[in-house]
C-alpha cells in the first residue's frame, strides 16, 4: 500500500471519527403538539443539535419564545426578560449540557395557547432559531375521566381487583387517584412515561367482596395539580359461590333421595312377594282365593 492510499484512508477515518461532533447540524426534536389541561402543568420534551464540539451547561443560553413573536420569551435565564404573564411559571427542566431544552409550565392559563420554539446562544459563537420545530400547544378546560379496567364477575371469597388510570402531561406533579371504597384493601400506584410528551397514572385496588358489595358503586377519582377533578365509576355484581354449592348439593340430595325410595320400593315388593308365599299356604288351608287378594293389592 503506498504512501498517497494510506494517508487518503487515514483522513476519511479521521471524518468518521470527527463527524459525529464537528459535523452536526441545527437541529431540533420538539414534540408537535400537545393538549394541557387548564390550570394544571405541560412538560414540552425538546432535544437540539449545534455544530462544533459539545459544550457545557454554563456555555449555552437556553430561551424559549413564542412562535407568534420572536421578541416574546417566555424563558429566559434572565427573569426581567420574561413576558409578565409567564414570570415564575417557566423552567428549564432540560440539561443543556446534555443537548435536552425540555421546558416545564405551570399553572398553565387559557390564553398560554399558541407555538412555542426554542432558540440556543453561545456566547462569543452562534445563535440559532429552531423555528421551524415548534410545539403547539392547545388548551383544554375538560379534565380526562379515569379509564377502569375490571372483571365482570366477582365472586365473594375470592380475591378482586380493578384498575383505574389517567392521561396527563404534569409528570413534575402528578394527579392523584382516590378510591370510594374504604378499608383495609390494598392500593398500588405506578406511573410511566407513554410517550408524545404523555404520561399515566395507575392505581390498583385489590380487596375481597362480600356479600354486602353485591350492586355497590365503586368511584375513582382523578385530582389534577391546579384543583382541576374528573371521576369515573363501576358497579359491582358479586356472585356467591355459596349458591354453585346448593345446587350441586340439591342435584345430589334429590339424586339421593330417588335412589332411597327406589330402594325402598325393591325392598316393599319383596316384602309383598314374601307375604304372598305365606298367604298361599294359608289360603290352601282355608280355601280361599289368594290369587283374587294380592289382585286387589297390586291394583
Amino acid at each position: 500500500m503506498d504512501v498517497l492510499t494510506r494517508l487518503v484512508l487515514y483522513f476519511f477515518s479521521l471524518q468518521a471519527l470527527c463527524c459525529p461532533v464537528s459535523c452536526a447540524e441545527w437541529e431540533a426534536e420538539v414534540i408537535k403538539k400537545i393538549e394541557v389541561l387548564t390550570t394544571s402543568c405541560v412538560v414540552i420534551p425538546c432535544s437540539f443539535e449545534y455544530p462544533g464540539v459539545q459544550k457545557s451547561h454554563s456555555q449555552l443560553r437556553g430561551i424559549w419564545y413564542s412562535g407568534n413573536a420572536r421578541d416574546k420569551f417566555i424563558y429566559h435565564e434572565d427573569d426581567t426578560k420574561i413576558v409578565e404573564n409567564f414570570k415564575g411559571r417557566t423552567k428549564m427542566v432540560g440539561d443543556l449540557g446534555s443537548k435536552n431544552c425540555t421546558l416545564e409550565i405551570v399553572e398553565f392559563k387559557n390564553h398560554d395557547a399558541g407555538p412555542y420554539c426554542f432558540r440556543i446562544e453561545i456566547p462569543g459563537g452562534e445563535n440559532f432559531s429552531y423555528k421551524d420545530n415548534c410545539a403547539q400547544v392547545f388548551v383544554t378546560e375538560k379534565p380526562e375521566e379515569p379509564k377502569l379496567h375490571y372483571r365482570e364477575k366477582a365472586y365473594e371469597g375470592s380475591p378482586y381487583a380493578i384498575t383505574c388510570s389517567v392521561i396527563h402531561t404534569c409528570p413534575s406533579h402528578m394527579p392523584e387517584l382516590t378510591w370510594s371504597r374504604g378499608g383495609k384493601e390494598e392500593v398500588t400506584t405506578h406511573y410511566k412515561s407513554i410517550g408524545e410528551g404523555k404520561w399515566e397514572v395507575q392505581s390498583l385496588l385489590t380487596f375481597v367482596p362480600n356479600e354486602h358489595d353485591d350492586d355497590a358503586d365503586i368511584t375513582c377519582a382523578a385530582n389534577f395539580y391546579g384543583g382541576m377533578n374528573s371521576e369515573s365509576k363501576m358497579n359491582l355484581r358479586v356472585k356467591r359461590e355459596t349458591a354453585v354449592f346448593f345446587c350441586e348439593l340439591y342435584h345430589y340430595t334429590t339424586t339421593g333421595f330417588t335412589h332411597l325410595v327406589e330402594a325402598l320400593l325393591q325392598e316393599y315388593l319383596s316384602v309383598l312377594e314374601h307375604m304372598q308365599d305365606r298367604c298361599i299356604n294359608i289360603c290352601t288351608y282355608f280355601s280361599f282365593s289368594c290369587n283374587y287378594l294380592f289382585n286387589n293389592v297390586h291394583s
